[in-house]
């Protein structure tokens, strides 16, 4: 009776287990979700821009990262660039980021905010994406 016993109970245990068939480096996967927004809406050239990120870490794990807020005209040069260093992020963990700019008093035409999660000891990208588009008036 025992010995039934002992062997239900293995192979209830290893019924319950399941099958792994991911390394530990594919667990251990870095997603991002953001929210922009740049008040004001329709941003004037001489005048301070406010940019508002809402970052969610979709990760498994722990991650730090540096967060880089970027925007972009639409040549590709880089109107403003913002870098916050060794932010922790836990797992499904949101962080809420500020950040204003003075644009030029010429500055004309459409930007884009870019948001990046780039690891802190390698610099290496780990996450890119699109913010929110806006023009100067």
């Amino acid at each position: 009776m025992r010995a039934m016993l002992l062997s239900l109970s293995v192979l209830l245990s290893t019924a319950c287990a399941g099958e792994y068939s991911s390394t530990a480096e594919e667990l251990a996967r870095y997603d991002f979700i953001a929210e922009v927004k740049v008040n004001p809406t329709a941003p004037v050239a001489g005048r301070m821009v406010n940019v508002n990120l809402e970052l969610l870490s979709r990760s498994n794990q722990l991650v730090v990262v540096d967060v880089v807020l970027r925007a972009v005209r639409a040549d590709g040069s880089v109107l403003h660039e913002q870098v916050w260093r060794e932010v922790t992020f836990h797992p499904e963990e949101v962080w809420n980021l500020t950040q204003g700019f003075l644009a030029r008093t010429d500055e004309r035409g459409a930007f884009e905010i870019v948001v990046e999660a780039r690891e802190s000891t390698s610099g290496r990208t780990l996450w890119s994406g699109p913010g929110v588009a806006s023009t100067f008036r």
